[in-house]
């Protein structure tokens, strides 16, 4: 079992960053569901967004690829849109936590870890909810992509291959909670 750990905003981040520049989804862990994002030297602008703008999440699937996209979003303000690919395969099977949905209001709690990446410092966290039809297919999509032994690369490489706002504009977006 790991060791908690504390964190707090304006002090140095514990956990080792997956991006020193985009989101890295750490989901389905027996500890939790965490959204790490990391962007370095960050501006007030962009943390009050990322700490206090809507937040909507949305889901890719190719065969086993799993693309989460997320945007957030203020009147006035430029949305940060970022995706991050998602390969429940490479969690250990001891650490991998799959939630039992039994009805088609449950959520998946996730903390959103924001991080200066230049610094290393903590600059938000927040907790949400994935939309519930979001978590259903997300966590069918998981099922299926355990079942699945194709590598990713291809199929991540043809995703790649549309830009990050096109991808985020054809995709369904809805929103998160709190």
């Amino acid at each position: 079992m790991k060791s908690p750990i504390s964190l707090a905003v304006g002090q140095k981040y514990p956990l080792r960053l997956a991006s020193a520049e985009g989101a890295a989804a750490h989901f389905l862990g027996r500890t939790g569901s965490i959204l790490q994002i990391g962007m370095p030297d960050l501006i007030p602008s962009e943390t009050k967004l990322l700490r206090q703008g809507s937040m909507r999440a949305g889901l890719y699937v190719d065969g086993p690829l799993i693309v989460l996209l997320f945007d957030f979003r203020a009147a006035g303000q430029q949305p940060i849109e970022l995706d991050c690919p998602f390969d429940a395969r490479v969690i250990p099977r001891d650490e991998l936590f799959l939630p039992d949905i039994t009805t088609g209001d449950q959520r998946l709690l996730v903390e959103v870890h924001i991080v200066d990446s230049a610094t290393n410092t903590v600059r938000g966290l927040r907790g949400i909810t994935l939309p519930p039809a979001f978590t259903v297919a997300f966590l069918s999509a998981v099922q299926d992509q355990l079942a699945a032994a194709e590598s990713l690369q291809g199929r991540y490489q043809e995703y790649l291959r549309v830009p990050l706002d096109a991808r985020i504009k054809s995709a369904r977006m809805e929103p998160c909670g709190v």
